[in-house]
């Protein structure tokens, strides 16, 4: 039986789906537009934190784990390490499925910053800072560790774009 409220309901979707199209471009545009010289190095700085500190940050849980004989740490490293490598997984995958073009490939007027290649969507850049910090955020629930992951995160998603 045909539901009136769901067909009502995909009308409504077609408008917002065909303007959303191009929204990743057209932002990749507005945040690259007006470029500096600072700008661009912080950009470049915060896409080259992540292979850093998804090492740095296990490898220091860890270490820490085996100076105080804390077992809690060094499992703490293990699952870090282990939702990385799922993450990068998934997020690789995605890309392969979703096939998202660069849109610096797409428009010359996007500069690339990063030696990234392949699809662009979803970031594994940003995906990876966002699994660190999401693990560090619910393994370690205190201000002084949420406030500088999210901003980290959060900065590296920006720069992503």
């Amino acid at each position: 039986m045909f539901n009136n409220k769901l067909f009502y309901l995909g009308l409504l979707l077609v408008p917002l789906v065909t303007s959303s199209q191009d929204f990743d471009s057209r932002l990749a545009m507005s945040v690259n537009k007006d470029q500096t010289s600072f700008k661009t190095d912080y950009f470049k700085h915060q896409a080259n934190s992540v292979t850093y500190i998804n090492i740095a940050a296990p490898a220091v849980l860890f270490t820490a784990g085996l100076l105080r004989h804390d077992k809690k740490l060094q499992r703490d490293a293990a699952y870090m390490t282990g939702g990385f490598l799922l993450s990068s997984l998934l997020t690789h995958s995605a890309k392969k499925l979703i096939k998202t073009t660069r849109p610096c490939d797409k428009y010359p007027e996007i500069t690339k910053y990063s030696s990234g290649g392949g699809y662009s969507f979803p970031s594994g850049h940003t995906s990876a800072a966002f699994n660190t910090a999401t693990f560090l955020c619910l393994r370690y629930p205190q201000w002084y560790v949420i406030a500088p992951a999210c901003i980290w995160a959060s900065s590296v998603g920006y720069a992503r774009i």
